[in-house]
């Protein structure tokens, strides 16, 4: 594996902001080597998703021109699939899950609380409101038969099947939170900070609530911070900050490799 160095690429006007950018109180002290570089230099684009029922497919969504794009995820071309957002969401980060009527996508919409649904053709659905005290909503990630958003200094979570319409949301404070994904029996968190970690793996219970703390954490440094979309295929997390880069990460961490309740004991340590 090799590391890849590139040259930094200046950010466009209209740059979406989330919350205050205060760091979390956690530090996992993990590491993490960039394998990859790809689909760079773009413009209005901000959050992206997986396609896990397609090989090599990932997106990246385009807030200006309201359009869904897919890249190949192995050279990073643009493949020219897309579809077009609707439903009057303006679209910040998206997810994307299975449920028993079919894959679904989602997308937060910036202002004011609301996330939109779609089909897996991109046909809009419906939309669902947010917590009810937020006004903008940024990272989303779906899964474990529930939802998951960021915004107004906390995250949030409720159930989510697939076919509900209204969603009784928990929280707890957490700063920033650009972008989300669900993997498993795990929250992957990312975070609009450049004074510290700001990429964050959390446990999910079996009622769907995350870890307070952490089981893994990084900075991320290729850009100043990880403002926009986080996925992971199984072996490598996928960051995409808004207007840059993708980047393919190998992570010192593994399933199940160091759990909430043995952290919190390592932590005392410092």
């Amino acid at each position: 594996m090799c590391v890849l160095l590139i040259i930094a690429v200046s950010v466009s006007a209209g740059v979406k902001t989330g919350g205050s950018g205060m760091p979390n109180p956690w530090s996992c002290k993990g590491t993490y080597e960039v394998i990859d570089v790809l689909a760079g230099d773009l413009t209005s684009t901000y959050g992206m998703a997986i396609k896990d029922n397609v090989a090599n497919s990932i997106w990246i969504l385009d807030y200006t021109e309201m359009v869904n794009m897919e890249f190949d995820m192995v050279g990073g071309s643009a493949t020219g699939n897309t579809w077009d957002i609707s439903g009057g969401v303006d679209p910040d980060d998206q997810a994307y899950c299975e449920y028993s009527s079919g894959y679904q996508w989602f997308m937060t919409n910036y202002d004011p609380s609301f996330f939109a649904v779609f089909a897996e053709d991109g046909s809009f659905i419906r939309n669902i409101d947010g917590p009810a005290a937020w006004g903008k909503v940024f990272g989303v990630g779906a899964g474990h038969g529930m939802m998951y958003l960021g915004g107004n200094g906390e995250l949030a979570w409720g159930v989510y099947t697939g076919t509900e319409t209204t969603i009784s949301w928990s929280l707890m404070d957490y700063e920033s939170v650009y972008g989300l994904a669900v993997w498993g029996d795990y929250l992957f968190v990312a975070c609009g900070i450049d004074t510290g970690d700001n990429l964050f793996i959390h446990d999910i219970a079996a009622d769907g609530t995350p870890s307070a703390a952490p089981v893994w954490s990084c900075q991320f440094v290729e850009n100043t911070e990880a403002n926009g979309g986080i996925d992971y295929d199984g072996t490598y997390l996928w960051l995409y900050p808004q207007q840059d880069y993708l980047y393919k990460l190998s992570i010192d961490w593994e399933p199940g490799a160091l759990d909430s309740d043995t952290w919190a004991g390592v932590k005392t340590s410092f």
